[in-house]
Order: structure tokens, then C-alpha cells, then sequence
């Protein structure tokens, strides 16, 4: 009842949600692997740039998915107009990141403006609806079926989110290190498998592999620069998540593959 006639859709929003997880990383490795503060900072300004915008775009996708945007369209337009600001303060103002500097061993690290944490607040706080629309609609939900999978999207997201705001810490200075943001690699993987689980269909199944190819495509960029710049950590990351998302992928062209051929 909650998710039939709004899974495509759904989708959708979630594919443009994932790219946008992926843009972060992208730039998350690059800004790793600069070798001068200019090139640090655009690394930077790109991945906050993509951050900023996780937040509506998710909140607006659990509004899909559980069949609520027409009662929370405000809202979601809210979203998404709070974005802007801080998007051209990214780009425009030391307000929001104030510099970079050698944090743990990390040569170019950012620190905070005095606007970095009113981003935070209301990043925070558009995630953390999400969230609790998500475990609501659980909640009230009779299906077993539907609880398990409303479960595993909050809980998949959740953690990804939790593991990439580690990094945060450091913007303000608090010695905990950024350990746990390799963790959001592996999210699009994770919820795009189940959302595939839920529905299937030739559609979904073109949104799975395209989202799957596009973290192989960007984790086999990741690992040919991690040998060229002599970054072995990144480089053994990246071939573990080819390593694993690969057959997979191939698995699951095969067996829709055999089901279009005996069905």
C-alpha cells in the first residue's frame, strides 16, 4: 500500500540523491590526493557543494517514498531553497570555510567559518525528519514485508550519514579522525539492492546497473590515481568496492538476462 505506486518515482529521486553522494566522494579523494592548497580548497568547495545538497534531495525522495509529498511539498520547497545560501557562501565567503591547514597529519584540512555550523544545524535537522518520517511510516505500517524494507532504507542511510559527518569533528577542531567516511562508498550499492528487492521491473533494473557502473567507473578512477599518486590506501579501497560491486552487477544482468530468455 505505502510504496507500489510511488517506487518509480522514488527511484528517481534516489538516483539524483546517490549521484550526488557519489559527486561527494569523488571529490573527497581528490581533495586527498592534492598537492597544493588551491587545488586542496577547490576539492573542497566541490564536495561541500555536493553535501549541501544531500539533504533536500534526500528528505525529498523519504516524502516519495512514503507517499507524502503533496502534505509536505512547503517543506520540501524550504529545503531546497535553504541550500542556496549556503551554496554561494561555499564558493563566495571564508564565512563558511574559513581556511585550510594541517590537521592529524593531514596537510589541507578545513576549518569552520562562523556559518559552517548553521549549515550543520539545518543540514542536520532536514536529515534527521527524513529519518523519523521513515521509522513513523514503519511504525504504522501492518505489512511485515514493507517494515523490513522501510528498515533497512533508514538504517542504510543512517549509518552512511553518521559515518561521513565524522569528518566534521576536525572542521572544528575536535582531534577525531575522518576513519569512517570511506563507509559512504558503499552506500549507493547498498539501498539501490534494496530498493531492487522491493520492486522489480526493467526500469529499476537499468537504474540498478547505472548506479552500480557508475561506482565501479569511479572507484576504477580512484584506483589508477591512487597508484599515480602513490596512495595505496585509496588504491586498495577502491579495488576492494570493484572487487565486490562487479560480480554483482554481473550476477544480476544474468539472471534477468536467463529470466527474459525461459519467461
Amino acid at each position: 500500500m505505502l510504496i507500489k505506486r510511488k517506487t518509480n518515482r522514488a527511484l528517481g529521486y534516489f538516483g539524483i540523491f546517490n549521484l550526488f553522494v557519489l559527486g561527494w566522494s569523488l571529490g573527497y579523494f581528490f581533495w586527498q590526493t592534492s598537492a597544493s592548497f588551491n587545488h586542496a580548497l577547490f576539492w573542497v568547495k566541490f564536495f561541500m557543494f555536493t553535501a549541501i545538497w544531500t539533504a533536500p534531495i534526500f528528505f525529498h525522495f523519504v516524502c516519495v517514498l512514503i507517499e507524502k509529498e503533496g502534505q509536505k511539498i512547503p517543506w520540501i520547497i524550504t529545503s531546497y531553497f535553504s541550500a542556496i545560501p549556503f551554496s554561494y557562501l561555499n564558493f563566495n565567503s571564508t564565512l563558511f570555510i574559513r581556511t585550510l591547514e594541517k590537521k592529524l597529519d593531514i596537510l589541507f584540512f578545513p576549518t569552520a567559518g562562523p556559518l559552517f555550523f548553521l549549515f550543520l544545524l539545518q543540514w542536520a535537522s532536514w536529515f534527521a525528519w527524513a529519518f523519523f518520517l521513515i521509522f513513523q511510516a514503519r511504525n504504522s505500517c501492518s505489512n511485515d514485508e514493507e517494515k523490513k524494507f522501510l528498515k533497512a532504507i533508514g538504517v542504510g542511510t543512517l549509518i552512511s550519514v553518521a559515518c561521513g559527518s565524522v569528518n566534521y569533528f576536525l572542521w572544528f577542531n575536535l582531534p577525531v579522525p575522518p576513519i569512517t567516511t570511506m563507509i559512504v562508498s558503499l552506500y549507493g550499492l547498498v539501498v539501490s539492492a534494496t530498493l531492487m528487492q522491493k520492486k522489480s521491473g526493467p526500469t529499476n533494473l537499468r537504474l540498478f546497473e547505472l548506479i552500480s557502473a557508475t561506482i565501479v567507473f569511479v572507484s576504477l578512477i580512484q584506483f589508477v590515481l591512487g597508484y599515480l599518486l602513490d596512495f595505496p590506501a585509496s588504491q586498495w579501497l577502491a579495488l576492494g568496492i570493484i572487487l565486490i560491486i562487479t560480480p554483482i552487477l554481473a550476477a544480476n544482468h544474468l539472471i534477468h538476462h536467463s529470466q527474459l530468455t525461459h519467461g
